[in-house]
């Protein structure tokens, strides 16, 4: 069993949370509808223009969308570090990094998109994890974990070496072994006894929740054959093995 001691009870109660805040900022929009103070009105002049709809459609229908985009893709970081924290031996670590594993002495950054850091933060980022091996993780292995890769169907743990673009000349950090980069497919599997499947074990358990709480619209999107293929692009089955690069 894949998931086997994944504590599924802590799982379901942030789900149940992700619901209520999903659907309460869907209530609030259909009550108040867009505040039109905080759009852009470059990408709606040009949305409308290209799309052939009008105003108010662009504001129920496409920005109304983006809005409740915005509001959940906030939390799904925080969902990838909720689910890591429920296997064997992880917990989540809110003074430090996301999660750490003290038995297996590592700890990581969660970023739910390859692009969710820019040169900044990455830089911040790498500081931090820098910090805390130097510190009072001496002797850990620290990760940032980019959920979605920029390309899925490829495996990777790379030295994570991010620019520091604030000098004249823009110079990468140290190289080091214990700062690394890697896909989250690959540190689901790393995180849980080296386990192939982990991430889409705990996307099937999500569906799985999902439908016992929500029903016939969380069961038609599981049963939906273009979003199966989706997942299996997303999450392939054959994925190759990692290829470290220094």
């Amino acid at each position: 069993m894949i998931l086997e001691g994944f504590n599924k009870d802590k799982f379901r109660d942030y789900l149940l949370v992700l619901i209520q805040k999903n659907t309460r900022k869907s209530t609030l929009l259909q009550k108040n509808g867009i505040n039109l103070a905080t759009c852009d009105p470059f990408s709606a002049l040009f949305e409308c223009a290209t799309l052939g709809i009008d105003m108010n459609e662009w504001c129920t229908t496409y920005e109304s969308h983006r809005q409740r985009q915005k509001t959940l893709q906030n939390h799904i970081g925080k969902l990838h570090e909720v689910a890591i924290s429920c296997l064997p031996g992880w917990q989540e670590s809110a003074s430090t990094a996301d999660v750490e594993n003290k038995s297996l002495k590592v700890i990581a950054e969660v970023k739910n998109k390859h692009n969710t850091m820019n040169s900044s933060s990455a830089l911040a980022t790498y500081k931090k994890l820098e910090q805390l091996v130097d510190g009072v993780y001496e002797g850990y292995q620290s990760y940032v974990v980019q959920i979605l890769a920029k390309h899925n169907s490829l495996s990777y743990v790379n030295q994570f070496t991010p620019s520091d673009s604030s000098k004249k000349q823009a110079k990468k950090s140290p190289s080091r072994d214990d700062i690394k980069v890697i896909d989250g497919e690959s540190f689901y599997n790393l995180a849980n006894d080296n386990k192939k499947g982990t991430m889409k074990a705990v996307y099937e358990l999500m569906s799985e929740i999902l439908i016992e709480e929500i029903g016939e619209n969380a069961k038609k999107a599981s049963l939906d054959n273009t979003f199966k293929s989706f997942i299996d692009s997303v999450l392939p089955s054959n994925r190759p093995p990692i290829k470290p690069k220094n």
